[in-house]
């Protein structure tokens, strides 16, 4: 039976795509890696504790590369930085692509386990919402993201899993939204256009350029989730709302 190269390709993709996760967290255990295209295949060269441990120290000093050279960062200098060869990075990671898509995959995955934590932590729910929308782990606070604003350029399908996970995995912030709305901490607003609005923002900041005048990554997704808590309108100032958008406006969106 003859089998069509691209659709098994395809198909593979949209498999690592829906267990993005369960993936993420095999690489880093060593039993699997990823391909030039960013699909993971099984990695027969290094497993088990060995396995994750290199691949955990060549994420940790790409993150340090990344966070003084920007994407410019070169895989001899991240060997150099390791003390150990190209050769032995290339065995984990065949091109600089497949390893900042790992980045990418370890960053989301880390956000999403500093997420659940948010959410289950004690405090008024207004302030789980602030820390889940804008959560950055505290090992990643001190990049400034703002240096991946040429990644549409020189590495698209790195851009695209960027995208991939801003618009993904919005279920727990949905329900704490919900939980807010129901208890009457926060207006009823259509969740679609807020999704929309963090996204559209974030993928804004990732793109700025990294200019002296601008605030810092963490500034920008501050005073980002400040606006939406609290919007633009001084606390003293009633005016009358928007038509058809105020208080109690009967909403067409989810």
């Amino acid at each position: 039976m003859e089998i069509n190269g691209h659709i098994v390709q395809k198909s593979l993709s949209l498999l690592v795509e829906s267990t993005d996760f369960i993936g993420n967290r095999l690489i880093l255990l060593g039993f699997l890696r990823y391909n030039n295209n960013g699909i993971v295949r099984m990695d027969h060269s290094q497993k088990g504790g060995e396995g994750m441990e290199l691949r955990q120290r060549i994420i940790s000093a790409a993150n340090t590369l990344f966070g003084t050279e920007g994407l410019r960062f070169t895989m001899q200098q991240l060997a150099d930085a390791l003390h150990i060869s190209k050769k032995t990075i290339y065995a984990v990671y065949p091109s600089k692509e497949a390893l900042l898509l790992n980045m990418v995959d370890t960053l989301f995955s880390e956000i999403r386990r500093v997420k659940q934590e948010q959410m289950n932590a004690e405090g008024p729910i207004e302030q789980r919402i602030e820390a889940v929308v804008v959560v950055l782990p505290e090992q990643y606070r001190a990049i400034d993201f703002r240096m991946l604003n040429t990644l549409d350029e020189k590495y698209p399908a790195v851009s695209r899993r960027v995208r991939e996970h801003l618009e993904n995995n919005w279920e727990p912030t949905i329900a704490l939204l919900k939980q807010g709305m129901a208890e009457g901490r926060i207006r009823p607003v259509p969740i679609s256009v807020l999704r929309r609005m963090v996204a559209a923002s974030i993928e804004c900041f990732l793109a700025e350029k990294d200019e002296e005048d601008l605030p810092s990554y963490p500034d920008l997704l501050r005073a980002m989730i400040d606006i939406i808590m609290n919007g633009i309108r001084a606390r003293d100032c009633a005016l009358p709302p928007a038509a058809g958008i105020g208080e109690g406006a009967e909403w067409n969106l989810p």
